[in-house]
């Protein structure tokens, strides 16, 4: 804790499996370990690390560098900002294919490899399988190792080098589907859309009394997730409709959470109808059992750049419906049957129309058992995460007879 948490709820279905172990093999090990269910051992030799020396003249002597850097010249884009994260990634490239091949060697009974992240260890695990060391190789891709457009200098190194050796890559939209195939022309057969899923509590969140408005923001503080537009959206709501008592509570952590409560001070502070709360990082069951315990008229997402967001599920899966922008697969997920979908790059003026929109919806209650039922149809985890784990154990046994 706290990386991780989206791991969390899956990690409790991987308990009931056909295969005869599951180990997990983080790359960081910072923190107090989480407890895991039983039968699923956690092994954190992989975050070892090298002589940063050794390494760098690995990677600089490193063919799949070089492959880099000829695909950077021939697409006319090589800099030095692409250089550098060029040569960063197969760093981080030769460190994780030494760790993973060793151990590997050593637990020679293990053939298949499921990532959660589509990043370096997942390339160290295309140089085992062509080795012949495991057989089958899955990953996930969700949002900061798909979009390359998000990335510094709009390039995302070395996917392309690796991507199409991988048996299946489960991505969380049709969107990201039709993404990866445009930009890295990933074989369509090896793609499949199955989305995360959240728990659906027994218990709802209830919606606040007359003239009273509760809004929820969940994410990491920092600049992709634009939580000051959230800031500015709510000062504009206050001031548009001085009557109704609006609290603001933000969820999360982050390099920006000082910047952004004294912004909170500035535009907030000085309206009498507005409070609000920075509660930082609140464990995955937390903020589950916040919704049920407080009054949650929607949830506010302002992000430029998302996958599916974990934390919109978890919130309609009380029955808080959602205001969030057209980015990623939110389409997928928020709709005027359980909130409002914004623009990609919602103005102000936007996100008060949304935001009035929820608070003087005339079936409210519409919106909120929408929210919910979505959840319940499609993302939901105890259908959601056995259907996953089903398709590996499938693709692993399809990979032990090639």
């Amino acid at each position: 804790p706290p990386g991780e948490q989206f791991l969390e709820t899956e990690m409790d279905y991987w308990a009931d499996t056909t295969f005869s172990g599951v180990i997990v093999l983080p790359h960081a090990t910072a923190g107090t370990p989480r407890p895991v269910p039983k039968g699923i051992d956690v092994d954190t030799r992989l975050a070892t690390h090298m002589p940063r020396i050794e390494i760098a003249l690995r990677a600089l002597t490193s063919h799949v560098f070089y492959t880099e850097l000829r695909y950077l010249v021939g697409r006319k884009a090589l800099s030095l900002g692409t250089l550098i994260s060029a040569f960063r990634q197969t760093v981080l490239l030769k460190r994780a294919e030494r760790n993973l091949i060793s151990w590997l060697n050593i637990n020679r009974d293990v053939k298949t490899i499921y990532a959660y992240w589509n990043s370096s260890y997942v390339y160290a695990a295309v140089r085992a399988k062509r080795i012949g060391i495991i057989d089958t190789l899955i990953s996930r891709v969700h949002r900061f190792d798909l979009y390359e457009d998000q990335q510094p200098e709009q390039y995302m190194p070395l996917k392309r080098q690796f991507i199409n050796e991988l048996d299946k890559v489960f991505v969380l939209s049709h969107t990201a589907r039709e993404y990866m195939e445009l930009t890295y022309r990933v074989d369509p057969a090896k793609l499949e859309v199955l989305p995360l899923g959240v728990r659906v509590p027994p218990k709802v969140s209830q919606p606040s009394a007359p003239g009273h408005f509760s809004i929820v923001s969940v994410s990491f503080c920092v600049p992709v997730k634009r939580i000051d537009k959230i800031i500015e959206g709510i000062a504009a709501l206050a001031r548009r409709d001085p009557e109704t008592q609006i609290k603001w509570t933000h969820i999360g952590d982050g390099s920006l959470r000082p910047t952004l409560e004294i912004l909170a001070e500035n535009l907030l502070g000085p309206l009498p109808n507005v409070s609000w709360a920075f509660k930082g990082h609140l464990r995955n069951q937390e903020v589950q059992k916040f919704y049920v315990e407080h009054t949650v008229d929607c949830i506010v997402n302002t992000s430029e750049s998302e996958g599916i967001p974990v934390s919109l599920m978890e919130a309609m899966a009380a029955g808080v419906p959602a205001i969030a922008p057209d980015v990623g697969g939110i389409a997928d997920l928020v709709d005027a049957k359980c909130g409002v979908l914004t623009s990609s790059d919602p103005d102000i003026s936007e996100i008060l129309g949304a935001l009035l929109s929820v608070l003087f919806h005339e079936h409210v209650q519409y919106l909120r058992d929408g929210a919910r039922a979505k959840i319940l149809t499609k993302y939901s985890a105890d259908h959601n995460y056995p259907q996953f784990i089903q398709r590996v154990e499938r693709l692993a046994a399809s990979g032990t007879n090639r």
